[in-house]
């Protein structure tokens, strides 16, 4: 997606973060973080973080722009739907190694026009924004190991503070820059489950978080995380959209029908994800 200027109400500028629409013959290219702060990636307001304090982060990355992605097991990837195009192609570089991922949007996630869509009717449809990467061979961190996700209700309440990172601008309507940045936001509202049965109600299925710090373009499918220490941090949201200000916009894992499409499609790819299967592999405490 390209530079976007503020709309002239937060509720208007309500924005898809990622690339845009993935065109189903162009398969996005998944880069790990460089060692050193030399990744296209921030957040409003954030501060430079280091590729070994979060080696599972991967940068989604097409001719349309970029996303992140997330490694939550041997061979699973978490991402927002608009950044892969449903049952698309995609692939990683994970030490020196190009592997083939396919991707699968959540059944309820309406389509390509969420990422243009603004107004809370528009985005009814949109809420569900989450993609699983299915790997076609084991994918190898050296000396590190791949992020859990909560499978808990528990781990999020309204004032907590939450750490957000992502592949975007710093500045609204301004361009990705060469940086891995962090910032912090607080929770300013849980959500409401079926909200979107009032379609002027849809923006109620989110997560809101207040910041601090915001998701900018390029942000989408970023983890947030119940902490930042890897001894006890599991992710629990997934960067939607924002008003490319001070608002960001999550979807909830553990929320009952993410978290069930979650184990649905990782019993129907015989997979297993780290926080919800014991026998997963090479996954933080």
């Amino acid at each position: 997606m390209g530079p976007i200027s503020l709309r002239h109400t937060l509720l208007s500028a309500c924005l898809a973060l990622g690339g845009g629409s993935v065109h189903a013959e162009t398969a996005p290219l998944m880069l790990p973080l460089p060692e050193t702060t030399g990744a296209d990636l921030k957040v409003l307001n954030g501060i430079p973080a280091l590729h070994k304090d979060w080696p599972a982060t991967l940068k989604f990355k097409s001719d349309v722009g970029g996303c992140t992605s997330t490694i939550i097991g041997e061979k699973v990837v978490i991402t927002a739907a608009h950044c892969v195009a449903n049952k698309g192609d995609a692939s990683a570089v994970v030490g020196n190694k190009k592997i083939a991922f396919k991707c699968d949007h959540h059944t309820a996630y309406k389509g390509p026009s969420c990422s243009t869509a603004t107004q809370p009717r528009d985005i009814t449809g949109c809420t569900a924004d989450i993609a699983l990467c299915a790997a076609a061979q084991n994918i190898q961190l050296t000396g590190a190991k791949f992020e859990r996700i909560s499978s808990s209700n528990l781990d999020i309440n309204v004032g907590s503070e939450i750490p957000i990172m992502g592949y975007g601008c710093t500045t609204p309507g301004g361009r990705m820059t060469d940086d891995l940045m962090i910032g912090t936001a607080k929770i300013e509202a849980l959500p409401t489950l079926g909200a979107s049965s009032n379609p002027d109600a849809t923006m109620s299925e989110y997560v809101r978080a207040l910041g601090g710090s915001a998701v900018c373009n390029g942000d989408s499918g970023g983890a947030s995380y119940t902490s930042t220490d890897p001894k006890t941090r599991k992710v629990h949201l997934i960067a939607s959209r924002g008003n490319i200000s001070n608002v960001s916009y999550y979807v909830h894992l553990t929320d009952p029908h993410i978290m069930n499409f979650i184990k649905e499609w990782r019993n129907a790819h015989k997979l297993s994800i780290c926080g919800i299967d014991e026998d997963a592999r090479n996954c933080l405490p």
